[in-house]
């Protein structure tokens, strides 16, 4: 961390002959820095907010003589959670795909177990797959990357952390494909109107937020290079 910067002539006879500029370095805990990602998110989406003010104002609507109609009131959604909408009306179904920033409309969701209608080898060979264990792949061959065949014994890097085998859990079934479809989550922040969106759904279901399914239970890729990014909201933003 770069302190002061000091200034040392060729010849120095006294103290007050070199001159110190001293750096202002401001310190900030993590509480600071996170009041910093919540100030930086909303501004920009307020930023984001204005530019669709400004497009729809600058849209030209014409009349039956060709003249801009006038615009009383503007109202904008960057699609971004259900406050702007009324999620209690009864056409009101749509859900909103939050990290594209896109209306769509409602889903309903739902677990389908799939079932394998092979049981021999031979079989899942004609069809262009394996069985391995309980995992299903496309046919693979093994090889071997690297090997030490000299070896005469193991030679643990830290020898003071050692690890103790406690057992093997064996589970039957191995898994079970179930999702909730009635139950609406606990209303912890009720952020952006989407818990009315929810509750206002028909049969309750979570059809109110778009790619669910993916964020849910397959997972999502994101990549975190110190910005922040709009697209996901923290504790705060509102």
């Amino acid at each position: 961390m770069k302190l002061a910067d000091l200034r040392i002539p060729p010849f120095t006879f006294k103290p007050e002959d070199v001159e110190i500029n001293r750096t202002r370095n401001q310190r900030f805990t993590m509480k600071d820095i996170g009041k910093l990602n919540n100030r930086l998110t909303n501004v920009e989406k307020m930023t984001t907010l204005n530019l669709l003010e400004r497009n729809a104002l600058n849209f030209e609507v014409l009349d039956a003589n060709g003249l801009n109609r006038f615009k009383s009131g503007i109202v904008v959604d960057n699609f971004q959670g259900h406050r702007v909408g009324d999620a209690y009306h009864k056409d009101y179904k749509n859900s909103m795909d939050f990290s594209e920033g896109t209306l769509r409309p409602i889903h309903v969701t739902k677990s389908v177990d799939l079932e394998e209608n092979v049981s021999t080898d031979s079989a899942r060979t004609s069809a262009g797959y394996q069985k391995t264990g309980d995992l299903i792949t496309l046919p693979y061959t093994e090889v071997v990357l690297t090997e030490q065949p000299f070896a005469s014994t193991i030679e643990r890097v830290a020898p003071y952390m050692t690890a103790t085998w406690k057992g093997v859990v064996s589970l039957d079934p191995t898994q079970d494909n179930w999702i909730e479809t009635e139950i609406a989550p606990e209303l912890v922040i009720n952020r952006e109107g989407d818990y009315d969106a929810v509750v206002a759904a028909i049969g309750n279901n979570m059809g109110a937020v778009w790619n669910g399914w993916q964020t849910t239970w397959s997972g999502t890729v994101r990549r975190d290079d110190g910005t922040p990014d709009p697209t996901y909201w923290t504790e705060g933003d509102i």
